[in-house]
């Protein structure tokens, strides 16, 4: 996921793009991209550390490679526009967020084939809130899991 996203990143190097234009290919593209993955899977610290790297050189020099001088810390441009921020997402976050909401559908479609599957493997003589990871557990279920430690705090 890394190499795609600095492969999709670096085609971007060399054009003459403006800010405004840099952010919405970050927001739109660069952080979409891995969306769909981080919806199923735990990703690794190092693979997001690898990936806002990318992001945040492609930013400061429109490169995806180059080394600059960066203006602000990368903390400042995740915060919301309306507190003086760029609103980019911050990766570790997202990915919890977004497996929490696979755990939301665990709960509230209980008959769905995804639903029943995971329930008769991983759960299946208690519920989805008290169920517990096995020695043996796939990376996908150990990834809601740690979505679902996230949703009972409240935190979504």
């Amino acid at each position: 996921m890394p190499g795609r996203l600095k492969g999709l990143v670096g085609s971007w190097s060399g054009t003459e793009v403006s800010y405004v234009g840099s952010e919405v290919l970050i927001k739109s593209v660069a952080q979409a991209v891995p969306t769909y993955p981080m919806s199923c899977f735990k990703i690794p610290a190092e693979i997001c550390k690898q990936m806002k790297s990318t992001i945040s050189n492609y930013w400061w020099s429109s490169s995806a490679d180059n080394r600059h001088m960066h203006g602000q810390r990368w903390d400042h441009l995740t915060r919301p526009k309306r507190q003086g921020g760029m609103g980019f997402r911050v990766l570790p976050l997202l990915y919890l967020a977004l497996l929490g909401k696979q755990g939301w559908r665990l709960m509230l479609k209980p008959d769905s084939l995804c639903a029943r599957v995971l329930k008769g493997q991983c759960f299946p003589n208690t519920d989805f809130l008290s169920a517990t990871r096995k020695k043996h557990s796939s990376h996908t279920w150990r990834a809601i899991l740690a979505g679902r430690d996230v949703l009972s705090k409240g935190l979504i």
